[in-house]
């Protein structure tokens, strides 16, 4: 990251918190893109806090957010390694062969780099995970409540990571219920207790949240099944984690599934031969975090808004405890049968998969490393619009496709275009046309302008440029390398 940590859309948001926690304003959000008529300033709600107070302990030893993100995320990198060592290691009783498989199944995977780089909560929400499980793993095989409490609050924090997190807790409560030893009752008791330990911090963020914004997590109902394209971007992101390659796209997808049905069925006869039965707990849990995680993704887009785009950093936590769960079952089975065939064949194909995962992972971090990532990359530190927003003097309304960039690279306030659809709710926006007309009128009475930059294309709801000055007649004022000024001169 010699450019700094990555920064996206959501990153603002984040760091923006981050700072107002450092400077003892409490979880406040900026003006967000997505929410343009929520005012900066609100409490922040629609991302759990965890995340951006950590940050805010690495600001208040003197970085900016930036970089107070930039070694945080170091630390996560090295945090991740360590436990899915010590996971996989626990789990196969000390298996090098094995240890080193799920280390290099995390380290060699290209998007992986990406998203531990970028200023996302997916990469404490994955430490937190595996923190959790590393406990409970060890409470089950010598139960001791201090272990149970200690996991308990690991996945109180992934849950403050991301909301997501409530995943995490059924595969918990499952391994309590059916592995640990002792009476019934009691085992029904740590449940409770783990739920209790667990989900106490996030209550207390929900409550604080109807009360300063009458929302909990400024989410909404609304029912909509997941489409074509949301599958078809969820086998896709699946296949970019797992099978890189240039392929025709049947055939990957029918290798993934033989080797996903291939993984359960592992899975299920270590769950049955384990010997001791605490060894059980780790493919358990996986498995049944792994289930839990894309079914709660799959029914959380059917009835709750904004739907989650199931792309590679929405399914990160997946392809890690999925890779996990492939080492430790693949591994207790062939020592279960006393079949070192087995294990030599897999971990010769793993060695195969992660030489080929290793030649696209090289260049890119070869890239990032030169030209870093999202808003904090080169070309946008090299922009020409940015350059020339920087340059401009007077008290004109900026109106852009890139308000966010706009105040992370000239610090200037720049007002959302109108959005023909809106990209939380997904309802359309039936006063589009009026909106318009009214940005059309500021443009040519108060000499507004709008700032479109080339590069964000992402963002299908918002008016394109040939719709600009072909349909609302928008003088084009400037054109630039990398984006079009349009107003009056």
């Amino acid at each position: 990251m010699s450019s700094g940590v990555g920064i996206s859309a959501d990153s603002l948001v984040y760091l923006g918190a981050a700072d107002s926690i450092a400077t003892g304003k409490g979880a406040i959000t900026i003006s967000s893109h997505y929410t343009p008529l929520t005012p900066a300033g609100d409490p922040l709600t629609i991302f759990p806090p965890a995340y951006p107070a950590l940050v805010a302990a690495i600001i208040r030893l003197g970085l900016p957010a930036a970089s107070g993100a930039k070694w945080f995320h170091v630390l996560m990198m090295a945090a991740t390694v360590f436990l899915i060592g010590i996971f996989t290691c626990l789990a196969t009783e000390g298996s090098v062969t094995a240890t080193l498989s799920s280390i290099l199944l995390f380290g060699t995977s290209a998007d992986i780099w990406n998203i531990y780089t970028m200023a996302w909560s997916e990469s404490p929400f994955i430490v937190f995970c595996l923190s959790a499980f590393v406990l409970l793993l060890m409470h089950v095989a010598k139960p001791n409540y201090f272990l149970l409490i200690g996991a308990s609050l690991s996945a109180g924090l992934a849950l403050m990571t991301r909301y997501l997190g409530v995943t995490i807790i059924p595969s918990m409560i499952l391994a309590v219920l059916f592995l640990s030893g002792g009476r019934l009752r009691d085992r029904i008791k740590d449940s409770l207790l783990l739920i209790a330990v667990s989900g106490c911090m996030m209550a207390a963020w929900l409550i604080r949240n109807i009360l300063l914004a009458n929302s909990a997590t400024d989410r909404s109902l609304a029912f909509h099944l997941p489409g074509k394209s949301d599958i078809g971007m969820l086998i896709n992101s699946l296949l970019v984690f797992w099978m890189p390659w240039s392929a025709p796209f049947r055939l990957r997808a029918i290798l993934l599934a033989l080797a996903g049905g291939l993984v359960i069925v592992f899975a299920g006869l270590a769950i049955k031969k384990s010997n001791p039965h605490w060894q059980t707990a780790a493919p358990l849990i996986t498995m049944a975090f792994a289930a839990v995680y894309v079914l709660f993704l799959l029914t959380y887009n059917t009835f709750v808004s904004p739907a989650a785009e199931l792309d590679v950093r929405e399914l990160a936590p997946f392809y890690v405890f999925v890779n996990v769960l492939a080492v430790i079952a693949v591994y207790q089975v062939a020592k279960s049968v006393s079949s070192k065939l087995l294990w030599r064949s897999f971990f010769a194909m793993l060695l195969v998969f992660a030489i080929a995962n290793a030649s696209r992972a090289l260049p890119y971090i070869i890239q990032r490393h030169q030209n870093g990532s999202g808003y904090a990359s080169r070309q946008w530190a090299d922009s020409a619009t940015i350059d020339f927003l920087k340059r401009s003097a007077g008290q004109r309304t900026i109106y852009s496709n890139g308000v966010d960039v706009i105040a992370f690279l000239s610090g200037k306030e720049a007002v959302r275009l109108p959005a023909k659809i809106d990209p939380v709710s997904w309802q359309i926006n039936r006063d589009f046309d009026r909106q318009m007309a009214t940005l059309n009128s500021d443009v040519m009475q108060n000499r507004a302008v709008i700032v479109l930059f080339d590069r964000i294309t992402w963002r299908y709801y918002l008016p394109r440029p040939e719709e600009l000055g072909d349909t609302y007649k928008m003088p084009l004022m400037l054109r630039l390398d990398d984006g079009a000024v349009y107003g009056l001169p």
